[in-house]
């Protein structure tokens, strides 16, 4: 007998919110406003990319405990972890199995972007599923029940594999790709 898909941050029921659903695009190489900015960290882990990355926590109006992302070069993470205020945490869920080098890369890249590192982050490395772009049928039956439940269809790749890792009971924003 398959064994149910873990519930979701709030269990059935609890109502999901989709706090945020931006859309961006670049018009140009160098970004010249915070859409822009966040854009171009969705396409490359670099200083820039996490100060414009860090921008997107300051548009999250609800309150929560833990803001957590996929992680698969370590750039978002890096980013919303260095916007954090106050006792909230940063998550970032490996895609990548044996990632362990992505908590070397976060440090990089907040020391390159603002001259310091914080300590505000984790990355967890045991919800990859076998590695990028692998998948099992406990997470496609993740998926599927997400979809029933809350009408959003995750993607694989990325964002089922960090839902599905989220522990029920905690105030959590899920940034989607």
């Amino acid at each position: 007998m398959a064994q149910a898909p873990p519930q979701p941050a709030g269990g059935p029921g609890s109502g999901l919110h989709q706090a945020l659903d931006l859309r961006w695009r670049v018009r140009g190489d160098e970004p010249d406003s915070l859409n822009e900015s966040l854009a171009y960290a969705v396409e490359r882990s670099d200083g820039l990319a996490v100060r414009g990355t860090a921008e997107l926590v300051a548009e999250i109006t609800t309150d929560f405990d833990v803001i957590c992302c996929a992680t698969g070069t370590g750039g978002t993470l890096a980013g919303v972890a260095a916007g954090l205020t106050g006792p909230r945490r940063a998550l970032g869920f490996a895609v990548l199995k044996g990632a362990r080098f992505l908590e070397d890369e976060v440090r990089r890249l907040q020391q390159d972007a603002y001259g310091q590192v914080t300590t505000t982050w984790a990355v967890d490395l045991d919800f990859h599923f076998g590695g990028y772009a692998k998948r099992s049928t406990a997470l496609d039956a993740f998926i599927v029940d997400f979809d029933d439940r809350h009408g959003v269809t995750l993607d694989w790749v990325y964002e089922a594999k960090m839902l599905y890792g989220i522990a029920p009971g905690t105030r959590v924003v899920a940034v989607l790709g």
